[in-house]
């Protein structure tokens, strides 16, 4: 699945991805096994937030959240490409909504109802123990001789690229090696920020133009407080990439 996941998020870099005219909203409330391919996508993406458009900075990254509705979405894709059997979907389907969230879904019931841990169905943003993203980045502007800048021109006048030759002792990458260590946090709207819990899947040490991914998890309740209470947004920062990034998600698609 995650293989799966780099090539979507590939056609995503590349804009070569199409939503269906059904917004999330209208699509999660029905079974699964009745989404078409656009509301699939649809569904991914309206849970998904990126950097794509941001000209500050040069480092790209999509951050997906795996909420049980998203999960369907990636594994009913998965499905279609791999051929699974609707119990082998199912069992896909179980294991990553409980890595991520620690929920269930009965799959007897007509719209798939969710479950938390204590089995009382899903119908707050509070029952989440846990959540997991699927990060995926990408370098649009470091080279092994060059570095491109992209700078705004003002009034509106879009982007100029300015190409900059590197010496040897220049020629270096954002380093991911030290993301447990603060890079990535989830910071509610009271301003309180959490840390990963893990984080794993990463291939390179270095951040280059090849794209790069990772999951990265987050406990949300925190002693006898929890973490998204009176919170209707969250958001993921990234620090030490050029500039920070700060990617913002409703608590509405938490389904």
């Amino acid at each position: 699945m995650k293989l799966f996941m780099l090539l979507f998020t590939t056609l995503l870099l590349g804009g070569c991805y199409y939503l269906g005219q059904n917004t999330y909203k209208d699509i999660v409330p029905n079974p699964s096994k009745n989404w078409s391919g656009p509301e699939r996508l649809t569904v991914i993406m309206g849970a998904a937030n990126h950097n794509l458009l941001d000209n500050r900075t040069n480092i790209k990254v999509i951050a997906t959240p795996y909420y049980p509705s998203v999960v369907k979405a990636i594994n009913r894709l998965g499905q279609r490409l791999y051929h699974w059997t609707e119990k082998e979907f199912q069992s896909a389907t179980d294991g990553l909504v409980y890595e991520s969230c620690g929920m269930y879904i009965d799959w007897q019931k007509e719209n798939e109802l969710v479950y938390d841990n204590e089995l009382k169905r899903l119908e707050s943003p509070l029952q989440f123990d846990s959540l997991m993203f699927f990060l995926t980045f990408q370098v649009r502007g470091w080279t092994s001789d060059v570095l491109r800048i992209q700078i705004p021109v003002p009034g509106g006048g879009g982007v100029v690229e300015q190409s900059i030759p590197l010496n040897e002792s220049a020629r270096g990458r954002p380093d991911i090696t030290p993301i447990k260590e603060g890079s990535i946090l989830l910071v509610n709207e009271r301003g309180d920020v959490i840390t990963p819990t893990m984080v794993w899947g990463k291939r390179m040490s270095y951040l280059t133009q090849n794209e790069e991914s990772m999951y990265v998890k987050f406990h949300l309740r925190v002693a006898d407080r929890y973490f998204l209470q009176e919170s209707k947004r969250f958001f993921l920062t990234l620090r030490g990439y050029e500039s920070n990034i700060r990617l913002e998600f409703s608590t509405d698609y938490m389904k």
